[in-house]
């Protein structure tokens, strides 16, 4: 059967919750042997439950969420280093799911205040029980975020995005702009060209004259809520208007790879002084 009408007859029939929890169990009987073994020669390394791992990945492989949020880590650490023109203090990773990426700059740079959040409740009551190097709360699925203005160096978000309609796209980059000081970096990313067969025909024609489409059905936030966002609707629409200093982008036909865009909040300068007599 074809993946696109799949989805579209899960979303339709509401079998959500019975796909996801086949999914994970196939996964985690698939990964079960090889996350014993890795688990075994990593001690010390707090691993999530596999069902937490797949919730957060796709994936419940132990090597996975290991590997992959150290490689994570040390990008954003290099991005800011080169981008940021401050030192970078203290990193946020706004939906951290388990923690894969944020838990690992403890170990980079113990210096850093690290903090990460999420609105799933069961993945932030895990993080607080076994990462405690990093200060994890629990946002809402709309803003506000539990933090001061100009709080933070870095912001940073995976496959977020990708799963919220495109006003609270919009709502949520106005106030992760809040909580970022002037010349702080925001990155996050959006499923892009590469995913443009997972569109009907009428969908890739959406997507392709107005930048954006929603496959919705289901709650945003969620899994199987998922949104497209073209390069044109991000600059034209999202970005607008804002300082993009990169751009991660993958061509249709490539390998499936969310693009990543990240952006400078504008450095205000100081307010003019009057004149002296």
């Amino acid at each position: 059967m074809d993946t696109r009408l799949a989805a579209d007859l899960v979303r339709r029939w509401r079998l959500v919750d019975l796909a996801y929890r086949s999914a994970v169990l196939v996964d985690s009987l698939r990964n079960q042997s090889r996350n014993r073994r890795f688990a075994r020669t990593h001690p010390g390394f707090a691993f999530p439950p596999p069902g937490l791992v797949y919730l957060t990945a796709g994936s419940s492989s132990y090597e996975n969420y290991y590997n992959l949020g150290l490689a994570r880590a040390r990008e954003l650490m290099a991005l800011s280093s080169n981008a940021s023109p401050a030192t970078v203090t203290r990193i946020y990773e706004w939906g951290c799911g388990t923690g894969k990426t944020v838990r690992r700059f403890a170990e980079l740079d113990p210096g850093l205040e690290v903090y990460g959040s999420d609105y799933d409740e069961r993945v932030i009551s895990w993080c607080r029980a076994n990462i405690p190097q990093v200060t994890f709360t629990l946002n809402g699925l709309e803003p506000p975020l539990a933090f001061d203005n100009e709080f933070f160096d870095l912001l940073y978000s995976f496959s977020v995005y990708t799963h919220l309609p495109p006003d609270l796209q919009r709502r949520w980059l106005e106030e992760q702009l809040r909580v970022v000081r002037p010349g702080g970096l925001i990155l996050l990313s959006v499923h892009g060209d590469a995913y443009k067969d997972r569109l009907t025909p009428a969908e890739r024609e959406a997507y392709d004259s107005h930048g954006m489409v929603v496959h919705g059905g289901t709650g945003a936030g969620g899994p199987w809520f998922t949104t497209f966002n073209s390069p044109r609707w991000m600059e034209r629409e999202l970005l607008a208007g804002h300082e993009i200093i990169h751009r991660s982008l993958h061509a249709e036909g490539a390998a499936k790879a969310q693009d990543v865009w990240v952006m400078r909040k504008p450095i205000t300068p100081p307010p003019s002084q009057p004149p002296t007599s």
